[in-house]
Order: structure tokens, then sequence, then C-alpha cells
């Protein structure tokens, strides 16, 4: 069960108190490492967790792009290659759905964004990934950062549509 502050709305925040800021004035050196979601529905499904690997460097050594950012969602992986310009990255992903063969060479578009230090990506990728969003209101910090995993609930996540 989630508690409330006296007076407060469901996010939490009291009548007078300012909402969170996105802050989308970042590059990858701000998000880059681990990162966890619980409570996420794509499509009308629920998954939990969510992890996210934001990388340095691209998967195949001579590539074209720098960068990787992979998903697992449930039984699928994604692991795309590509490029951060500021908050987006761009670049080509493969789709892995349990011991299926891949699917490759499909794009996709991610923008990033910090809201209070928690995560929040934006998702645009050809089928079958789609276009979702996901976003953490309460905990969740950045992996690498803090050293270990953070010891969080359920009910400490928003909950997150995808199309």
């Amino acid at each position: 069960m989630v508690r409330l502050a006296s007076g407060s709305d469901i996010s939490g925040r009291l009548p007078n108190q300012p909402p969170d800021t996105e802050n989308t004035n970042i590059t990858i050196e701000d998000i880059e490492g681990e990162w966890d979601f619980s409570n996420v529905t794509i499509n009308g499904k629920d998954y939990n967790p969510v992890h996210v690997s934001i990388l340095p460097e691209a998967h195949v050594e001579g590539s074209q792009y720098h960068n990787g950012v992979d998903i697992r969602i449930g039984d699928v992986f994604i692991m795309s290659d590509g490029d951060f310009s500021d908050n987006v990255y761009i670049g080509k992903y493969e789709y892995i759905e349990g011991e299926s063969l891949p699917v490759t060479d499909l794009s996709v578009k991610i923008t990033f964004s910090l809201i209070d230090g928690k995560l929040k990506m934006q998702v645009e990728a050809d089928d079958p990934l789609g276009s979702f969003t996901i976003e953490l209101f309460e905990g969740g910090e950045n992996q690498e950062n803090e050293g270990e995993s953070p010891a969080l609930t359920p009910a400490e996540y928003s909950q997150v549509e995808g199309t």
C-alpha cells in the first residue's frame, strides 16, 4: 500500500509543491550505466522488471556507431548500436525473443531526459518493438552511480503505457 502525505495528490506532491522539472540538457555521460524499471505496461501487457543498459561503446568493434543501448523486456532482448546527439540516441537494433532467431537492422530513436535524477526514455522504433515511454517518479537511481541495486518496491515506480 502506498501512503500519501495529507493533502497531496496521487503523485505524492503537496498542493503548493512545484512539479518535477524535466531536464533534456543531458548527454550520455549523465545517463550511462544500468537502469531498472518496474510495473511497465506496453501494449496492455505488464513487465516486471525492465532493464536498460546505456553503453559508452558500440557492441561491434569497428562499427560506424559509437554507443549502445540494450533493453530487456520480459523474454525479449533488444540490442542496439547507435550514436548520441545530446539526449537523443539514433541507431539500429536487433530484436530477439526467447530462443528465436533475431530480427535485425531495425531503426530506433530514443529521447532521454532526467526528472530530478530519474530516467525517462521515449522510444520510437520499427516494429516489433514499436513506440512507448518509460519514466520513473520515485527511486530508481542509476545503479552504476550507486554501486549496487537500490532496494525499491514496485509502488515507488510510475505506471508506463506504450503503444
